[in-house]
């Protein structure tokens, strides 16, 4: 009987398979953020929204410039927070994507070493094939002498 196949880079392996196993939970984080950051930049479309309505109710009929004047500086203050947001949300996307090109390279590792335990796999199993057949060819045959 031979010996249980065995991996010489089987370590590696599961070294590797641990990495992509995070790559891919920091994928997983990274693309919560990303939809954090967008929900913001919707939340201050809003808010940007609002200010402008204001701002068109205020200028209608009778114009109160105090409330006027407050209601353009509630809108400016909005325009710079969805500027704020819209940047953070980018930020947020590009470094999600980072994550993804490393989870791509870590799988990438993880499927060659893969492919080279199938082929180590296929070397053993054949030899082992073979080692059995060469025995068997050794043997003497039933009603031959020995």
């Amino acid at each position: 009987m031979s010996a249980p196949f065995h991996f010489r880079l089987g370590r590696l392996l599961s070294v590797r398979r641990v990495g992509e196993d995070e790559a891919l939970a920091r994928l997983s984080e990274g693309r919560r953020e990303v939809a954090a950051r967008e929900s913001e930049v919707e939340a201050r479309s809003a808010e940007r929204t609002d200010a402008e309505a204001e701002i068109r109710a205020r200028a209608r009929g009778s114009v109160d410039l105090t409330r006027l004047r407050a209601a353009v500086t509630y809108r400016e203050s909005a325009n710079r927070r969805f500027a704020r947001a819209e940047a953070s949300a980018k930020s947020a996307s590009m470094e999600a994507e980072e994550k993804r090109r490393a989870l791509v390279e870590a799988a990438r590792r993880v499927r060659i070493l893969e492919k080279l335990e199938e082929g180590a796999r296929a070397d053993w199993s054949a030899r082992g094939l073979a080692a059995e057949s060469r025995e068997r060819d050794d043997r003497p045959h039933r009603g031959e002498p020995a």
